[in-house]
């Protein structure tokens, strides 16, 4: 209490005291967690030549869920904004606020912000001005003072300068061939956090727009650099091979990115991080794209240093608030928001054209799990938008990450070391397109259920590219595999890490074993998804009729075959307090057949004394006909057998 008192000289000294202690055990704690490393428990997957299977996961296993929080709203200060850019790119005095705000007079003046390299800013000679005027720039300085002269407003605005582009490039049309590409991307996510995270953005993708979300996506690399060049350059980072074209490449600008590409077949094209200290790509001579943010970027951490601001970031995450408006604001709006705002002029503005658009978000999830949500809501919002402008009848949209959270005490678990390693990766097809090439939606949804990576996105934008969505040969048994296959083409399902390029370090694939079908196990399994599947028929008992158990066709135990390699862990005071966690259930795939329909299913349980849990769906992998003519329901209709 004597911290907030005021009284005698001793409790001031008190008071003083405790602020002290508060600031002191704030930068400690900011320190440890940000300065000392996190525990980074090494596992080989020593069965990487092996055929994969996919982990099959519950994103809300109780081991996960103890890290799982909701943080507070993002809340951003209502100051007002005396100056605005309309949709046709002009920049205006908002004279309505100003008198509102009882200023009969307000001087305005603008500057641009322009490059100084991919470090640093620098700001134009300021102009005055009065009426709407068009601003040859995507970054603008706005600053108005009253009439006694007093600065009041100071603000950056981003703008799509889409005239001085249109000026200078010949960009065509889409066509329903020739398709936009948009790539929405979150840095450090898995595709277990977005389905708790972006709850309502994961349903609207899977449900409205019949997208795909790849459960088997897999990293290729530690961090986001090795992890994406591939999707861009069809190169392994860090190869003998790319450091040789490195040499020659010199500078950024040479880097051999899918933009240009796409810059050269029409497309106008658009790249951005939104944390200048660590993006995957920086040190550009000049803009790489037609748009180019980043120095907006950077003069925001010019107003607040991203040392300042990452403590405030990280005590925000702790629910400790030192500013009323939160760290993720600029102004009066989320960044995120200001980012989607952006990317939503761009689509206005260039209408019909061609557009290569990759938008990357760092700040918000690259050193925190929890904060994901407040985004949910924003993006959703923009795939609406994108579906109500009819913008997606022409474009295919990404949703994607480069790896799943790696700085965080979550990979001490089992199903977080699987996360880190499976990062999300979700894909919108124009309705159109799957019309017209209906084995694309055959081969995408069966490639939900393989290995895949960024090599086989980098194929897939290719193909995107030229226009390629004929029909592809499958690739034979005995055929070997490319490191890189399109997801329009079918992946074979006996991929193995090493065909894929994965090393055994990021290879997340589970192996599976044979079991006898006369298994006490697999007897008191089997008995319980046949009741599973009658329990889901209850609402049409009167139609369908009660499923016995036929045969047990197979069952095999699932495990990741991961093995601890310390050698090649490094030192960290935390593993003092920390252990990795051990499984202590087993995964058995079974397939059986149901009576009377001869039904085939197959599903994945945990297993234990105590417990047996479904993980996924319990899955017909046999035809079924005119069986459930009698009922008309999107999931039951595979297992009812009508009467």
């Amino acid at each position: 209490m004597l911290c907030f008192r005021r009284g005698t000289r001793r409790q001031k000294q008190a008071k003083c005291l405790c602020i002290t202690l508060g600031i002191v055990i704030t930068l400690l704690l900011y320190i440890y967690v940000k300065y000392i490393p996190e525990v980074q428990f090494v596992y080989l997957n020593r069965h990487n030549k092996e055929p994969c299977v996919i982990p099959n996961i519950d994103p809300f296993d109780p081991s996960i869920l103890k890290f799982v929080s909701h943080p507070d709203p993002i809340v951003c200060e209502k100051n007002p904004e005396f100056s605005f850019i309309n949709e046709s790119g002009y920049l205006h005095i908002n004279h309505t606020t100003s008198q509102q705000f009882g200023l009969q007079t307000l001087h305005c003046s603008y500057s641009t912000v322009n490059r100084k390299g991919d470090f640093d800013i620098e700001y134009s000679e300021e102009v005055t001005f009065d009426s709407p005027l068009y601003i040859p720039s995507d970054i603008v300085r706005v600053r108005c003072n009253d009439e006694k002269d007093r600065l009041i407003y100071d603000h950056i605005h981003i703008h799509v300068d889409y005239k001085t582009v249109l000026k200078n490039r010949n960009l065509k049309d889409e066509s329903s061939d020739q398709l936009s590409v948009h790539i929405f991307g979150l840095d450090s996510v898995s595709r277990l956090n977005a389905e708790r995270k972006l709850m309502k953005t994961m349903k609207y993708i899977r449900e409205e727009l019949q997208g795909y979300v790849f459960e088997g996506h897999t990293k290729v690399g530690e961090n986001t650099y090795p992890c994406i060049v591939p999707m861009l350059m069809n190169r392994k980072a860090y190869s003998k091979e790319m450091e040789k074209e490195i040499h020659v490449w010199k500078t950024l600008d040479n880097y051999p990115f899918l933009w240009r590409n796409f810059s050269d077949a029409g497309y106008v094209t658009y790249f951005s991080e939104d944390s200048p200290q660590m993006s995957a790509f920086m040190g550009f001579d000049k803009p790489p794209c037609d748009h180019y943010i980043r120095p907006f970027f950077l003069a925001l951490r010019k107003i607040r240093s991203y040392k300042v601001h990452d403590i405030f970031l990280f005590l925000e995450a702790q629910r400790i608030k030192l500013t009323k408006s939160s760290t993720m604001c600029y102004g009066n709006k989320a960044k995120q928001q200001l980012v989607i705002e952006y990317l939503q002029r761009l689509v206005s503005v260039y209408r019909n054209k061609r557009t290569f658009v990759m938008s990357w978000l760092n700040e918000l999830t690259h050193d925190h799990l929890n904060f994901l949500e407040l985004a949910d809501e924003d993006i959703l919002s923009h795939f609406k938008w994108l579906k109500a402008s009819g913008k997606l009848e022409k474009t295919v949209l990404i949703l994607m990450s480069d790896h799943g959270l790696r700085v965080n005490a979550i990979r001490n678990t089992m199903i977080g070391r699987i996360e880190d390693r499976m990062p999300l990766f979700a894909i919108a097809l124009p309705e159109q397109l799957t019309k017209r090439y209906p084995h694309l939606h055959d081969n995408m949804a069966t490639n939900t259920k393989r290995l895949t990576t960024s090599w086989d996105a980098y194929f897939t934008l290719m193909d995107i590219l030229n226009g390629n969505y004929q029909v592809q040969s499958k690739i034979g048994k005995e055929e070997s595999l490319p490191r890189g296959i399109s997801l329009f083409r079918e992946i074979p399902k006996r991929r193995t890490c090493f065909e894929a390029d994965i090393q055994e370090h990021y290879c997340p694939c589970y192996t599976s074993k044979t079991i006898p079908t006369n298994d006490s196990r697999v007897s008191a399994i089997s008995t319980y998804l046949v009741n599973r599947l009658n329990y889901d028929l209850r609402i049409f008992k009167e139609k369908c009729a009660l499923l016995t158990i036929e045969n047990v066709e197979s069952a095999s135990i699932v495990h990741a075959d991961f093995q601890r390699a310390e050698e090649k862990e490094e030192f960290s005071y935390k593993k003092w307090l920390f252990s990795p966690q051990k499984s202590t259930s087993t995964r058995i795939l079974l397939v059986f057949r149901t009576a009377p329909s001869h039904g085939l299913f197959e599903a994945t349980v945990s297993y234990s004394e105590r417990n047996i849990k479904v993980l996924g769906d319990i899955t017909r992998i046999n035809m079924y006909g005119n069986q459930s003519s009698c009922i008309d329901h999107k999931t039951l209709r595979t297992s009812c057998y009508c009467k």
